[in-house]
């Protein structure tokens, strides 16, 4: 196989994981929406409904944790993926006729965010929504007990 095969391969294995990365936080969103709505509903309902606006919240740190992980784990394989894209990058840079194959738009990121402190990520936005649902659900379980 080319290496231009090998690249055909990684790229679609990357598209594959980052939609699936997109996608997994676009249902979490929904999803952790949802449960707030429904925890609202409770909390304005004229009975004692305290069971089951714990039983809520307890949902929404657990389906954040596992959402988490999910990202977490699709994060690492998108990263080991944009290795090997580097490496096939740095391998082909300077051939004749391979120019517009290899732009080495992969090696060129990773030179511009030198100084990640200053660069909002995905990776970073998501935790922060991650830490802003569980810190929303652990305070209206200290309000609701």
């Amino acid at each position: 196989m080319s290496d231009k095969d090998y690249m055909e391969i990684l790229w679609k294995y990357f598209e594959l994981h980052s939609n699936q990365r997109m996608q997994l936080m676009n249902f979490y969103i929904v999803l952790e929406s949802l449960l707030i709505a429904g925890l609202i509903s409770l909390l304005s309902a004229d009975k004692d409904l305290m069971i089951w606006e714990c039983g809520v919240c307890i949902a929404i740190v657990f389906f954040t944790l596992i959402f988490y992980g999910l990202d977490k784990r699709t994060k690492q394989m998108i990263k080991l993926c944009e290795d090997c894209i580097k490496i096939l990058e740095k391998r082909n840079k300077g051939q004749q006729g391979n120019i517009n194959e290899w732009v080495g738009v992969f090696s060129k990121e990773e030179q511009t965010s030198l100084n990640k402190r200053e660069i909002w990520t995905y990776s970073c936005l998501f935790q922060k929504l991650y830490f802003f649902f569980i810190f929303i659900a652990i305070v209206m379980l200290f309000i609701i007990a």
